[in-house]
């Protein structure tokens, strides 16, 4: 009675790895494209923590430097704290 049960988790788990290797071998050919496209277009992603130009200007804006917190927020995912931080870094680097 346990044979078949084991017979049919095996074949499952090989169903889904399968689909796994799917997804990934789709995901990686997705991200090539991608890096194709952005160099094309000419457009660099930052690199990991380093604010965008787009955070940069806001930040230099004091009127616009919660813009700047959110905005950096979103492109990173670092906490309120942590981004804070950084817009205030860029505003005192800029001489504001």
């Amino acid at each position: 009675m346990d044979q078949p049960l084991t017979i049919s988790a095996v074949g499952l788990l090989l169903l889904i790895g399968v689909f796994v290797l799917s997804l990934q071998t789709r995901i990686h050919r997705i991200e090539k494209q991608l890096e194709a496209v952005l160099r094309h277009f000419g457009i660099s992603e930052p690199k990991a923590g380093e604010p965008s130009a787009r955070v940069v200007e806001l930040a230099r804006d004091p009127q616009r430097r919660i813009e700047a917190i959110r905005v950096y927020r979103e492109e990173s995912g670092v906490d309120l704290r942590d981004a804070k931080a950084v817009i205030e870094r860029i505003a005192r680097d800029q001489g504001r």
